[in-house]
């Protein structure tokens, strides 16, 4: 029996380290606790848990055959604390490799103003502010494209918070993975999301969040091919760039519509057109950048008119 109890205790250990009981519980309709504040993404899990002091406090009922509840669990986290990097003018989690994305609220001698920070391999990115009588609202969202010609992609979406005081820390969450295959587009969506009430004076204030981090597997560009073409759909002139290496701003000239195709290292194709009329003026490619992702570029386009 007592092998069998220790069993279950290296077990419970595991589990707990491996992050797969450390779900934050349910923080809607809380009067208490820190905000969240963003996503501190990881490839490995956060080594944050105090395991001495679980086994130390909690063997007995472990060997009774006790469960190990996420909510008792939760004090044996500890926070990983970031620092302010005045060089970087960012967050920087300390021995840590990760990639931040976050909403920080701060005040110091130039007053109240909110300090934003995404990491470059954070695409699409989409964020909103809401502030009205009853409350405010914080909802974030952004793309990571990872190639899919690697076998196995392991992502740890880990919530950041940020104290009264200013100090900003990341606890341990959880991961999600895909795995990969050429021709693969797979894709996965994991959204953190917490509700925050006060009462004060009789007035009750929420506060809400949402990050919602979505895993896209794609191809492995290669080119981008340009063909600028006049009113009646004759290309003018072929223009053609190796991806990653579009200039900051291309001039349309003479031309009245852009067909920008993407090639590739499968021989996948993805095509957009583009005109001056439209909303959206800006080209964005993927490229393969330095850290396994891939990153987007954006390339602004300028029309006749618009430079006249």
């Amino acid at each position: 029996m007592r092998k069998k109890g220790l069993l279950a205790i290296i077990l419970a250990a595991s589990l707990l380290l491996s992050g797969c009981s450390l779900a934050l519980p349910e923080e809607d309709g809380k009067t208490d606790g820190d905000p969240m504040v963003g996503v501190l993404i990881t490839t490995q899990p956060l080594d944050l848990f105090d395991s001495e002091a679980y086994l130390s406090e909690n063997a007995s009922t472990i060997l009774n055959g006790g469960m190990i509840r996420a909510e008792d669990a939760e004090k044996y986290s500890n926070a990983l604390f970031s620092a302010w990097d005045d060089a970087q003018q960012s967050y920087v989690f300390p021995d840590t490799e990760g990639y931040v994305w976050l909403c920080t609220e701060v005040s110091d001698e130039s007053g109240d103003y909110t300090r934003m920070q995404n990491d470059d391999v954070f695409c699409d990115g989409t964020s909103a502010v809401h502030v009205t009588d009853e409350g405010s609202s914080y909802e974030f969202s952004a793309t990571l494209y990872v190639p899919n010609d690697q076998t196995y992609a392991v992502f740890y979406c880990n919530p950041i918070y940020q104290t009264a005081d200013g100090r900003v820390y990341a606890l341990a969450g959880q991961g999600m993975s895909l795995s990969g295959e050429t021709g693969s587009t797979a894709a996965m969506t994991q959204t953190l999301t917490q509700t925050l009430t006060e009462t004060q004076k009789g007035e009750t204030q929420t506060r809400s969040f949402e990050c919602a981090i979505k895993v896209q597997l794609a191809a492995r560009p290669e080119r981008v091919t340009l063909f600028w073409m006049d009113a009646e759909s004759g290309v003018l002139r072929r223009e053609e760039y190796a991806a990653g290496t579009l200039p900051e701003t291309l001039r349309a000239e003479d031309a009245e519509f852009l067909l920008a195709v993407e090639t590739a290292v499968d021989g996948t194709q993805s095509r957009a057109l583009y005109g001056p009329e439209q909303e959206t003026q800006t080209l964005e490619t993927l490229f393969e950048g330095d850290k396994g992702f891939l990153q987007m570029q954006y390339t602004q386009l300028e029309w006749p008119q618009e430079s006249n």
